[in-house]
């Protein structure tokens, strides 16, 4: 979700310098903040908080305040990436399921993509705490089971090394797009084989692939 389909650093950034100044830290710049994303939201904190500060019990303090403001304010400066939202209806028209999986919170992620995609995502999969974050493959798992998809028809999209390391876990294809919080060059040094940096063409390149019966 965060650095594929939705521009959502922002929000992030907002609701994580808003929790840090209220209880005293220092706020984070937006640069330095984008590396901090991708991995859940308690190693998202985690990164935020002063090097001499994230021991569990202020990491905890922090998270209980954090979760609750970034819940409510997710979807103020979030955006849908350039032409995301027109590559997603164009697979779903081929008859394609369309899933999230993400280390994002499960509500407000539900929240987000029933806001910014309504009707148009078969299921979504976010953070929980009985199911191992990415980059374990367990939640893309539970994705395929519930869609009734094989790893084999399974391409699996996103911007992170946490990405590219979640789809060689789980043996699925993986294409990786530039137009998040990662650069080309760090996908590629994650293993991301196939990159792609607009979404419309990543599109055409799916259903291409699709329509001839060819692997990506």
């Amino acid at each position: 979700m965060d650095g594929t389909i939705l521009d959502t650093i922002d929000d992030l950034h907002a609701a994580i310098n808003h929790t840090l100044k209220n209880l005293g830290f220092p706020e984070r710049g937006r640069d330095e903040f984008r590396t901090f994303i991708g991995d859940g939201q308690r190693i998202l904190v985690k990164r935020s908080l002063p090097e001499g500060a994230q021991d569990g019990e202020t990491l905890q303090r922090v998270i209980d305040l954090y979760a609750p403001y970034y819940a409510a304010h997710a979807d103020i400066l979030t955006t849908i990436y350039d032409g995301v939202f027109e590559a997603i209806a164009k697979m779903r028209e081929a008859g394609m399921k369309i899933a999230i999986f993400t280390n994002k919170p499960h509500a407000p992620a539900v929240a987000l993509a029933e806001k910014y995609f309504p009707g148009m995502i078969d299921f979504v999969f976010g953070q929980r705490a009985d199911i191992p974050r990415k980059p374990d493959p367990a939640g893309l798992f539970v994705i395929l089971d519930e869609l009734q998809i094989s790893k084999e028809e399974c391409i699996y999209i996103g911007d992170s090394d946490v990405d590219m390391q979640t789809a060689k876990n789980a043996n699925v294809t993986a294409i990786g797009v530039t137009w998040g919080y990662n650069t080309r060059d760090e996908i590629e040094r994650a293993g991301g084989r196939m990159i792609i940096d607009d979404a419309l063409q990543l599109a055409d390149l799916i259903l291409e692939a699709n329509t001839n019966g060819e692997s990506i």
